[in-house]
């Protein structure tokens, strides 16, 4: 609609991002700030290894409270044009009523006090602390919810040039128990007290325990070590705000995003090409390098049309060493592996170019492609 112009009395939707509703205010023009990143209640609400089917996509509790329908970027007068949020409940998945209750609640708690404009995401536990003591009504009025407020979570940081994986849950009194050789966690399991250090290709199990008992899912977790991990990455042109994961370190950290759920753990971007320069700190020597796309048509997701790397030992001028076309993406089934004569370099750069336009005859022709990519693996 925007890219058609806008007619006079118009009033715009902005799901793709908040720029929409920005380009729409600005001009005069009402809008609805309903992003994907903060509005589709039709995504994952917890670990996909223990929620319902769901589209492949997450969208947590603490996202949609930290959404402000108003950007930052309008004055007092434009921000007059935003309507409000809207939040989006597809249904592909889903094929009852319950189902549908799940879905929307708790996150339909955090979604009244943004529309309210009384969300505090400062003051996330606050609001936490309140979502639990409501679920003694839900449970009265027999309300289906998501109990994922409840799970347990991993995330992983780098510190001091080393990559850690923290756990945490809602009350955090050391009942997690976890393990590192990819047996299941047991009451015998360690105690989790530290973040742990992921210095090898290893898989940490984890889950909560209440006395001798488990309580809840166990959360698993692969990583894969090579060369690139956990080192520092540079991009030419940033990912889309909606698909920006844990920004350039999700390029490096050992984990190897879900192909068919291509929110956490991938960057993308949207008509843009991936272009990353890894500083290896000190030269390297190597001959592979491998990363992970996504080809998901339906969803405006596109396989690249091409891959190139290139070396450096200043950053500044780099030599081309190894280029792959369309004809070996297509049969890479989304993992491309790119081999060349052993190369000595401290800097690596990787370019992924997005298909230009989505093909006719397809959904949103002639509209740019999406281009996912994941772990960049230098080996």
């Amino acid at each position: 609609m925007l890219e058609g112009g806008l007619a006079p009395n118009a009033t715009v939707m902005s799901w793709t991002g908040i720029e929409g509703g920005i380009h729409a205010a600005k001009t005069g023009h009402d809008a609805i700030m309903t992003p994907v990143s903060h509005m589709y209640l039709d995504y994952y609400q917890g670990n996909p290894q223990s929620e319902p089917l769901a589209f492949n996509a997450e969208l947590r509790l603490d996202k949609v409270y930290s959404f402000n329908p108003i950007p930052k970027e309008l004055n007092a007068q434009e921000a007059k044009h935003i309507l409000g949020p809207q939040a989006n409940m597809w249904t592909e998945y889903i094929t009852n009523f319950k189902h549908v209750e799940y879905m929307l609640f708790p996150r339909l708690l955090a979604l009244s006090e943004v529309a309210w404009g009384t969300s505090k995401p400062e003051a996330y536990k606050s609001f936490e602390n309140r979502v639990i003591h409501e679920f003694t009504y839900l449970d009265r009025k027999k309300i289906n919810y998501s109990k994922a407020i409840f799970e347990l979570n991993g995330n992983i940081v780098s510190r001091d040039g080393k990559m850690y994986y923290e756990l945490s849950t809602i009350k955090n009194d050391n009942t997690i128990r976890y393990t590192t050789d990819g047996t299941a966690p047991t009451v015998q399991s360690a105690v989790y007290k530290e973040p742990v250090v992921v210095d090898r290709t290893m898989t940490i199990n984890a889950a909560n325990f209440s006395a001798a008992r488990m309580v809840g899912s166990v959360l698993k977790q692969d990583f894969v070590i090579s060369k690139s991990t956990g080192k520092s990455v540079q991009l030419l042109h940033e990912p889309n705000e909606a698909y920006q994961a844990n920004g350039t370190a999700t390029l490096v950290d050992g984990v190897y995003g879900n192909k068919q759920y291509f929110k956490k753990n991938w960057l993308g971007f949207n008509g843009k090409d991936l272009v990353a320069t890894i500083d290896m700190s000190e030269p390297v020597s190597f001959s592979n390098v491998e990363l992970n796309v996504v080809d998901q048509n339906a969803s405006w997701i596109y396989y690249p049309q091409a891959v190139k790397v290139y070396i450096s030992q200043d950053n500044q001028n780099f030599t081309l060493v190894k280029e792959v076309g369309k004809e070996v993406i297509a049969v890479s089934k989304g993992t491309i592996k790119l081999s060349f004569e052993k190369q000595t370099a401290k800097f690596v750069k990787v370019e992924v170019q997005h298909l230009n336009k989505i093909p006719a005859g397809s959904g949103g022709a002639g509209s740019p492609a999406w281009l996912f990519v994941d772990e960049l693996s230098v080996y």
